[in-house]
């Protein structure tokens, strides 16, 4: 799992980072044991020219949830995990959980993720890491080599926006302000659609420029050529919304771009490249996606680095919309960064790790802009934490917990999240209701079990008043859930009070269905569209 202050999934680049693709060229995993040796090495390779992460204390007492997210921090923002092996120590489940997701990735899509060093020459390299590039301690500048080249664009980012900045403003621009002098033209006033949208100094979003990109998207290149002169004023309408302080015009104009550029504008593309080069938020830039999946394989020079530019600072987005032939074709370390997002393997720790690693993540996400990903990614800690202290065997007269010690910390987690969603401090708990679902069931099962009864209870009450509240189960769906908690208090076992719940459920769920159907049905009635 690897989290930042910035965004969850793929880490993006910044032009602080200069050429490197990534913020760091490596992480070094090592146990204590190897510290002095470690720290010497690093010395080393920093003097060589990298840019290093690791851990002043080894792998040790990684229970600190600010040491957690540190790591994590450098998993995401790392080309390279670099494993130091020696005699003196075996590897520990820290260090396999840095690097195992590194090696699926390389099973996966053939790019290197995973380097081993070997501290002494008699080591012996473990099956799980012998398809690694490995070195040794006594060649460092070999290592710091093959570390440059693999975290390197291929160009200078500041030399290639400068030189398309300067292509820009010694021809676009005397050609928008030459045609900017124009009259409106029979075909501007008959399409309805305005020469030039100033939105350059507004905050907010042009509900006119939205609807020039959803019509400008529903074109075919016959539409577009059918009206000579349609793509030139387009592109004249979208020059000062695409330098808009506002991000959905920035989107809009660079949508309407991209989908000229993609019908065949070679001045689209032009303008297109030009203000990718000057883009930083990856929302605006992902709108370029699909001109960038059909068109990455023709483009040279300036225009290659520039996408490549792009891509990396939209990685967030770049996974999922670049199409997988587009993505395979990019440069290693761009794959890299685009892919990268859980980095840190926790199936290899302990169930208590596991968890202190789920509350951090999930408080993470909590503090950030609600998402459909961060949904996803709360889903899949919520997941983890259920797995680490809810794990169950069902018995008689009702399910035992696997880790009761856990219990306690796993309820506080669950506290936070309905906390927040009450304040709305972070996600209302309607979007997350798919994470929250996984947890009603072994709340009923603490409270069965004895463990933490009270406040297992009271979460489970505390659930079904937000779920009620924020519309996402009708009444009766709710009612259902509060007759298992309130079968567990009347002294039936955890198996008898569950057996009763899905047929409680079902009778609900169509009982709700008919009276939303009733209350849309009376809505459409008053507002007359039937009689």
């Amino acid at each position: 799992m690897a989290y930042d202050d910035e965004s969850i999934g793929a880490a993006p680049w910044k032009p602080g980072y200069g050429a490197r693709v990534f913020k760091y060229d490596a992480i070094l995993s090592y146990r204590r044991a190897d510290a002095d040796a470690v720290h010497r090495l690093a010395e080393l390779l920093h003097g060589l020219g990298l840019s290093l992460w690791w851990d002043e204390n080894g792998d040790e007492d990684l229970s600190d949830g600010q040491l957690l997210e540190r790591i994590g921090h450098a998993l995401f923002h790392a080309r390279y995990i670099v494993v130091c092996l020696s005699t003196k120590a075996a590897l520990s489940e820290w260090m396999t959980a840095e690097f195992a997701t590194g090696l699926a990735a390389e099973t996966e899509w053939s790019y290197k993720r995973v380097l081993v060093v070997k501290m002494e020459p008699e080591v012996t390299v473990p099956a799980n890491l012998a398809s690694c590039v490995a070195f040794d301690l006594q060649n460092p500048a070999e290592l710091a080599e093959f570390v440059k080249t693999g975290n390197r664009f291929d160009f200078e980012p500041d030399e290639v926006k400068a030189a398309v900045s300067r292509k820009f403003f010694d021809f676009d621009i005397a050609e928008v302000m030459k045609s900017g002098n124009k009259k409106l033209s029979n075909v501007d006033l008959l399409l309805g659609l305005p020469w030039r949208i100033s939105t350059r100094d507004s905050d907010e979003p042009c509900q006119s420029l939205m609807s020039m990109r959803c019509s400008v998207d529903r074109m075919d290149r016959s539409e577009l050529e059918a009206v000579p002169g349609l793509s030139s004023m387009l592109l004249r309408a979208c020059f000062e919304p695409a330098m808009s302080k506002n991000n959905d015009n920035r989107a809009n104009a660079i949508g309407t771009m991209a989908r000229l550029a993609e019908l065949g504008d070679p001045q689209a593309r032009d303008r297109l490249i030009f203000f990718l080069s000057t883009e930083r938020d990856a929302g605006v830039i992902s709108m370029a996606f699909r001109w960038i999946s059909g068109h990455y394989g023709r483009l040279e020079g300036h225009a290659r680095s520039v996408v490549l530019l792009a891509i990396a600072t939209a990685s967030t987005f770049a996974h999922g919309r670049l199409d997988e032939v587009c993505l395979s074709s990019l440069p290693e370390a761009i794959q890299c960064r685009v892919r990268t997002g859980r980095d840190l393997n926790s199936d290899s720790l302990s169930p208590r790790e596991r968890l202190a690693l789920a509350s951090r993540c999930i408080k993470a996400l909590l503090k950030q802009t609600p998402t459909g990903a961060n949904s996803v990614w709360i889903a899949r800690e919520a997941e983890r934490v259920s797995k680490a202290a809810f794990e169950f065997y069902k018995s008689e007269p009702h399910p035992r917990a696997a880790h009761p010690e856990l219990i306690s910390q796993a309820l506080d987690v669950i506290d936070v999240i309905i906390e927040r969603s009450r304040e709305k401090e972070g996600y209302p708990l309607c979007t997350i209701d798919a994470a929250f679902d996984q947890l009603m069931t072994p709340l009923a099962m603490c409270y069965a079990d004895g463990q933490c009864p009270e406040h297992a209870a009271r979460l489970f009450e505390s659930g079904c008043d937000l779920i009620s509240a924020y519309g996402k189960r009708g009444e009766n769906t709710v009612a259902a859930f509060r007759r298992l908690l309130s079968d567990l208090k009347q002294g039936r076992t955890f198996n008898e009070a569950y057996a009763r719940l899905p047929e409680s459920l079902f009778q609900a769920s169509k009982l709700d269905y008919e009276i939303a159907r009733r209350a849309d049905f009376e809505r459409l009635r008053a507002e007359g569209i039937f009689k």
